[in-house]
């Protein structure tokens, strides 16, 4: 008998003093070099932090730009890009000091 597939459908995340930090932390990294495993550890704590899971896109690195790439055509996929971009948006707004 077919099942139906349930998605988690949630999407609280948080936006904390210690996700600042880290965000703050990878900006400036990400200003001196493309990639490295200190990146690569902060951005999953970061995630970890927001309450973002390994296989969504990542705010910090994957939304530097104003819209999803092109070669990306699954719409659930594009969903998730523009809810880190939300979230990137959120993130920069706090480290500015913006309400």
């Amino acid at each position: 008998m077919p099942r139906k597939r349930r998605i988690d459908k949630s999407r609280d995340t948080r936006i904390t003093g210690r996700s600042i930090d880290l965000f703050e932390r990878l900006m400036r990294l990400r200003r001196q070099q493309r990639w490295s495993p200190e990146i690569r550890d902060l951005s999953c704590e970061l995630d970890a932090e927001i309450g973002i899971k390994p296989w969504n896109s990542n705010p910090a690195l994957d939304c530097d730009d104003d819209e999803p790439p092109t070669w990306m055509n699954d719409p659930e996929k594009v969903e998730d890009w523009w809810r880190s971009r939300e979230i990137r948006e959120e993130l920069e707004a706090a480290l500015s000091g913006a309400p």
